[in-house]
């Protein structure tokens, strides 16, 4: 699925077992599909810096490529321009 990267945060704070979590909470953005659909929804993703999720360098307003499990929980995030370019290298 194309989105756009509204905007992002590193955050950090304590668990209820008093565990230390860091990551990123991005805020992502798609067009609306369907009847009566106009505009785009946002929604809000975190993912930790536990590496489970590789984040490429990030820019607010670019375009990337993102992948959902079943759950609809973010697993890849793919700048577009990289996407192209492996598609038409030079």
């Amino acid at each position: 699925m194309t989105v756009k990267l509204e905007g992002y945060r590193d955050v950090s704070f304590n668990n209820d077992k008093g565990e230390t979590i860091t990551g990123t909470s991005l805020w992502l953005s798609w067009a609306l599909t369907g009847e009566g659909a106009s505009g785009n929804e946002v929604d809000k993703f975190f993912i930790s810096s536990n590496g489970a999720v590789q984040l490429p360098a990030l820019k607010v307003g670019q375009a990337y490529t993102a992948g959902f499990n079943n759950k609809g929980k973010l697993q890849s995030l793919t700048a577009k321009s990289s996407i192209q370019a492996a598609a038409n290298p030079a």
